[in-house]
């Protein structure tokens, strides 16, 4: 028999660690001078036939951080729902200065092509740098209840958190880091579900296939994320799991996905799920969600770890 453990960013937070998406927003202020007026609204960009980049960090900062400042405001915990709303439309055209409509038509491509072509460096140059300048070297507490719990050899474990809690702190080594590991310098994963429509009008028709690609790079691509990691889920689907604990996990829609393809390939009706929430009111939600995708009401429980600060998953 063997237990699935799956761990969200509550589980990182729990630990005392920097890594919610507000983190990530002080990060991003932290890399230019607020009080200065020198940033230019539109960031300069360049590459050569060899793709090498040239970009001011600082600038890229800058733009960024308004970009999402302008959809979420102060509270980043929708960091990654705000990708598919970024009003990239207003920045083209306000860079739009033709005289008539033909010149500010030309405008707008040649403007939709340089952001497609720097749209990346918000998530594979300022987050990977957030995310793996993260220091997870002094967790203000280990959890000696989930270690009572864990047997190393048979159980799995699937991570949706960036960082080596689990191996440098709890000894595991079998871990899938479904979205990848900041340690390893991997392509991290970050991205909406897909679910808006893009909307143009007059001359800036002619930049919908620049934008709809950025709105493709920034979603999530859960179907080949999974196939990507078949070989974990192969095992685990070819073992007797009886237990499924379920920490830190923000059961947004997007990565509800995976929850389901594990309901459908195990035998839900003997499978219990332990589910923390911090809040007593999401316990419901959350239950709700996991009964959507194939398990058994009367099989979820409620499921804290007293000896971790339990807080709420950003």
């Amino acid at each position: 028999m063997s237990n699935l453990f799956v761990f969200g960013n509550g589980f990182d937070l729990a630990h005392g660690f920097d890594t919610s998406y507000d983190d990530f927003k002080i990060w991003l202020s932290e890399k230019y001078d607020e009080s200065s007026d020198s940033y230019e609204s539109f960031p300069k960009y360049n590459t050569n036939y060899k793709r090498f980049e040239s970009f001011s960090f600082e600038s890229m900062s800058y733009f960024f951080y308004n970009l999402i400042y302008n959809v979420v405001g102060s509270d980043w915990r929708q960091f990654e729902a705000a990708l598919s709303k970024l009003d990239w439309v207003s920045i083209i055209e306000n860079e739009c200065y033709g005289s008539n409509y033909k010149e500010r038509m030309f405008q707008a491509e040649d403007i939709a092509v340089q952001i497609r072509d720097f749209a990346h460096v918000l998530k594979d140059s300022l987050f990977k740098s957030w995310a793996e300048e993260i220091d997870i070297s002094h967790p203000k507490s280990i959890s000696e209840e989930l270690i009572g719990l864990i047997d190393n050899e048979h159980d799995y474990f699937l991570n949706f958190n960036y960082t080596d809690t689990l191996e440098k702190h709890y000894n595991i080594n079998n871990v899938c880091h479904i979205h990848g590991q900041s340690s390893k310098h991997d392509s991290l994963i970050v991205g909406h579900s897909g679910k808006d429509k893009i909307e143009f009008d007059s001359y800036l028709t002619i930049t919908y296939s620049y934008i709809r690609q950025i709105y493709e790079d920034y979603r999530k691509d859960t179907k080949n994320i999974y196939k990507k990691h078949m070989d974990f889920f192969n095992k685990l689907y070819n073992n007797n799991i009886t237990n499924i604990y379920i920490h830190g996990f923000s059961f947004s829609d997007v990565d509800m996905f995976y929850l389901k393809k594990i309901a459908l390939k195990l035998d839900t009706s003997v499978v219990r799920i332990h589910l923390h929430s911090y809040l007593e009111e999401d316990f419901e939600g959350f239950k709700k969600k996991l009964i959507r995708c194939g398990f058994h009401n009367i099989n979820i429980i409620q499921f804290r770890l007293s000896d971790i600060n339990d807080v709420c998953e950003i």
